[in-house]
């Protein structure tokens, strides 16, 4: 069947190792949007249930870094290929 390496963000309080106080549960039913605090922009939104558990997730360019760097020299001592599949349009 083939495997594929896993690779996860860890530098620098990374996605999930920095988002614990971003975690909650909803107390009603409807939206959370997030917005920049500057220009109220909504970044995302996202429908919600009252009791549903909502975790915001940030990613920090210098733990992006370390994750690609640490995916390709996986790649090298394994001599398999790094494949990254990235989506401008998920980028604010």
């Amino acid at each position: 069947m083939g495997n594929v390496s896993n690779v996860g963000l860890m530098a620098d309080k990374a996605e999930e190792y920095g988002s614990h106080d971003k975690t909650f549960e909803v107390p009603e039913t409807g939206t959370i949007r997030v917005r920049d605090k500057n220009t109220n922009e909504v970044y995302i939104q996202q429908e919600v249930r009252g009791g549903d558990v909502w975790r915001m997730c940030q990613t920090k360019d210098e733990a992006v870094r370390d994750w690609v760097k640490l995916a390709v020299a996986r790649a090298h001592e394994t001599g398999t290929k790094a494949i990254f599949w990235l989506d401008p349009d998920r980028a604010p």
